[in-house]
């Protein structure tokens, strides 16, 4: 998990997008977190900045799909996807006919010139 939001803070300052760093952050963690809890390992995590768009991604071995859940206020698990879904502009998941899944978040970031990409 720290790896991945290590990359995740590491990247985006690179890419000179700090300012989404907390945020990314946040959504990496959740996902990561996610596909851990229900798919196990491996997981694999992408980045991507094209235009106006930061897209987070986190692919997994499985093909179950992410279940958005209504957590009850005592509730210790099952708020992630809700907190992805606040965080980002838009989300949502594919499948990789039966080689898993990949499941996304985007960010509205000022316009660039370069599409840039990293893996972890």
């Amino acid at each position: 998990m720290k790896t991945a939001r290590d990359f995740t803070v590491t990247t985006l300052r690179n890419w000179g997008l700090g300012e989404l760093c907390y945020d990314a952050r946040v959504v990496i963690s959740e996902l990561v977190t996610n596909a851990v809890r229900h798919a196990g390992e491996p997981t694999r995590v992408r980045l991507l900045h094209h235009a106006s768009h930061l897209v987070c991604a986190v692919a997994d071995p499985t093909d179950h799909p992410p279940v958005v859940t209504d957590a009850d206020h005592f509730a210790e698990t099952g708020r992630g996807l809700r907190l992805v879904e606040s965080l980002s502009c838009s989300w949502g998941w594919r499948l990789f006919g039966g080689r898993g899944k990949l499941v996304w978040a985007a960010f509205t970031t000022p316009a660039t010139l370069h599409q840039r990409r990293a893996s972890a």
